[in-house]
């Protein structure tokens, strides 16, 4: 993948990805390299460079460098002109915010390494608060706080991880005047849109994973950091102000959907270590189908006999020909039999069938998800795709995604494992996973008796509703200096 960076005008030829990226030769080496991936968001990133501007730190302490992701709107044009001090990476194609991210970071000059959206604007004393921070408190990771872009309500401030690999933003929509005391203080999670790091660590621990594209590529970063012996802290006075979605609304609903799922699990399968990772996978892939079972209900119940026939759960069909247990599992189970189905479920995750059961039950989906043998999904007709819905389109793509990607995480996981300095025993003492009842069934799912059983016993999960962690925090809790 061929890049160039252009720096004042001159654009110059780095070669392929993988190779070594010439420096660009500065009088000094900058503090912070503050790196803005962009996609046909030529407006929304002037905005943000023209805060910028308006940054106090001294100019040759820091740099700015703009990633255009294949951009077809002049946005290389309008760095040129009107910014001309700006580093420009220009990509061919559209690579994500991760790519993006890391062809920025091969082109950094920084000591640490900042990430911006293109949809945010910083405050004055935005990178100096970043400084404070990581120079006084130990840690190589810091996370600045988000807001709205009227700076009234809260975007950012605290990311709790889920028991799935999902990760929320705490108190989003709260009044940001409820938290006008914070101080700095340790964090789990930094948000990839308002992070520093220090680069060196950055690319020791493999930065972004680049197969998330975009979205929860901070979380499962963030917990490896963790996982590796290093400190994040949060700091409340390098504020931005984020234009909620204005970029990431271009997705649309099943390239968002089909991200959110697939990288969620990803990050739960790499990222927890032994003790618990059979029961929370399990656990993590039982909630997924619950979840795609409900989504199909919701949007397209009409195709509900796709999934389900008339005939008992656990009998073979009529004619007396055969067929795998886990398939009579899956696809024979009436409506009124689901909790059943998830019970058998468990059965076999228990009994240890957990890689045959995704890989089978993934080749069940794709053949219900198609019509006509033979033909990858990509090159189906409109007419025979069976469900069309995109929210049910993404839960389905997410399942077969990962069951086909199983020997990549596999590998994954193995090198963040070889990489852990602390268990996740520790890191779970001090930021506890939260287990928040978010989509249609969850409140019966996390209310079952199994799935409590499942549950692991050293860990002190939280259990909420997404009102609850989402919204102005009880009155006792405002005010607070910490979160």
């Amino acid at each position: 993948m061929g890049f160039a960076t252009v720096f004042g005008g001159r654009r110059v030829a780095c070669g392929s990805f993988g190779d070594e990226v010439p420096k660009i030769v500065a009088s000094a080496g900058p503090l912070f390299s503050v790196i803005i991936p962009s996609y046909n968001g030529a407006a929304l990133l002037e905005r943000c460079l023209h805060s910028l501007e308006k940054v106090r730190f001294p100019s040759h302490r820091r740099e700015w460098i703009v990633v255009d992701n294949g951009s077809g709107d002049g946005t290389v044009s309008m760095v040129q002109r009107r910014f001309p001090k700006t580093k420009i990476v220009s990509l061919s194609r559209n690579l994500g915010f991760t790519g993006g991210i890391a062809a920025g970071v091969a082109a950094a000059e920084g000591r640490y390494v900042v990430f911006l959206n293109n949809d945010m604007r910083v405050a004055p004393q935005w990178l100096e608060a970043m400084e404070e921070a990581l120079r006084g408190r130990g840690a190589v990771c810091a996370a600045g706080k988000i807001l709205d872009k009227k700076g009234e309500h809260i975007d950012f401030i605290e990311g709790i991880l889920l028991f799935d690999g999902h990760a929320l933003q705490r108190f989003q929509g709260a009044r940001a005047e409820h938290f006008s005391g914070l101080s700095t203080c340790p964090a789990f999670i930094a948000c990839g849109g308002n992070m520093a790091v220090r680069k060196d660590v950055y690319e020791s621990l493999g930065g972004f994973d680049g197969d998330f594209f975009a979205y929860t590529e901070d979380v499962d970063f963030s917990w490896r950091l963790h996982a590796a012996g290093f400190e994040t802290v949060f700091v409340p006075e390098a504020v931005t102000l984020h234009d909620h979605q204005a970029t990431s609304s271009r997705f649309g609903p099943y390239r968002r959907g089909f991200l959110y799922e697939r990288n969620a699990f990803a990050c739960l399968y790499k990222n927890i270590d032994e003790p618990f990772f059979h029961p929370l996978v399990h656990l993590a892939w039982l909630t997924l189908m619950h979840r795609t079972r409900w989504i199909i209900a919701l949007h397209e119940p009409q195709s509900l006999g796709a999934l389900e026939s008339p005939f008992p759960p656990w009998s073979g069909l009529p004619d007396g020909s055969s067929e795998s247990a886990l398939e009579a599992t899956f696809l024979r189970s009436p409506q009124r039999s689901w909790r059943k189905t998830l019970r058998r479920g468990v059965d076999l995750l228990r009994q240890g069938e957990l890689q045959t059961l995704w890989y089978r039950l993934a080749e069940i989906l794709r053949d219900r998800l198609r019509r006509g043998k033979g033909k990858g999904l990509s090159s189906l007709h409109p007419e025979e795709i069976l469900w069309r819905h995109p929210y049910v389109r993404s839960q389905l793509q997410a399942l077969w995604d990962l069951s086909r990607s199983m020997a990549r995480l596999n590998a994954k996981r193995r090198s963040v494992q070889r990489r852990r300095r602390v268990p996740d025993r520790d890191i779970f003492r001090r930021f506890p996973p939260w287990v928040v009842t978010t989509y249609p069934g969850d409140e019966e799912l996390f209310a079952a008796s199994w799935f409590r059983d499942l549950l692991p016993k050293e860990i002190p999960f939280r259990f909420a509703s997404l009102e609850e962690v989402h919204g102005d925090p009880p009155p006792a809790q405002r005010h607070h200096t910490d979160l």
